[in-house]
């Protein structure tokens, strides 16, 4: 009796339900034309824009708004999450211009000299640190960034011959010759600026 229930519950209890999402990578219009089926019950539609937009699913926590500053360029990363089939059609709204906030961060020009001080801006309240090792040859980049973009720690590989590692602290100028914490989100900015041409 207990073997034929199991088989019941199994053949007729239908499958867990997952969304269905708009999945591109899209242009300034934000249209897209394809869409997937997310592989978890637990995923979000998401949309994130930082230079460009893709739209997918994607785990909750990588929901993330922030933004990662060395002075010389600033990324800014809006994303959205939804929870309805194809709710992830619009794009997050525009950044405004950034503001400083009182906040300095050591940062490094382009010769690799990590003295110079540089003005946080909006929401950047830590000070990280990068170590990128691509093909043998490492530079190292320091600024401002997010809370969001200094949640998790860490050292990835990426592609086949890039390795970075990251880490955030807070207090002025804290990202001189040592720092503590990190973030692997990092490495999403890091991929996106070395992949994507601008």
């Amino acid at each position: 009796m207990h073997l034929f229930l199991l088989f019941s519950w199994i053949v007729l209890f239908p499958r867990a339900y997952t969304l269905k999402c708009n999945e591109c990578i899209t242009d300034i219009t934000g249209k897209c034309n394809t869409y997937e089926q997310c592989p978890s019950e637990t995923d979000q539609c998401t949309v994130v824009t930082g230079g460009v937009s893709l739209k997918s699913c994607a785990s909750a926590h990588l929901c993330i708004n922030g933004s990662l500053n060395t002075g010389r360029t600033r990324q800014v990363i809006t994303s959205k999450c939804c929870n309805t089939d194809l709710c992830n059609d619009q794009l997050p709204p525009e950044p405004v211009a950034p503001r400083p906030n009182g906040k300095k961060c050591f940062t490094c020009d382009k010769f690799g000299d990590c003295i110079w001080n540089l003005d946080c801006v909006d929401n950047e309240d830590y000070c990280f640190s990068a170590a990128v090792d691509s093909a043998g040859q490492e530079m190292t980049r320091k600024g401002c960034t997010t809370t969001d973009l200094c949640l998790k720690a860490g050292k990835t590989e990426l592609l086949e011959n890039i390795a970075v590692e990251v880490s955030c602290c807070q207090g002025d100028y804290c990202n001189g010759a040592g720092s503590t914490g990190g973030s692997l989100l990092f490495l999403v900015v890091t991929v996106v600026s070395m992949v994507i041409p601008s």
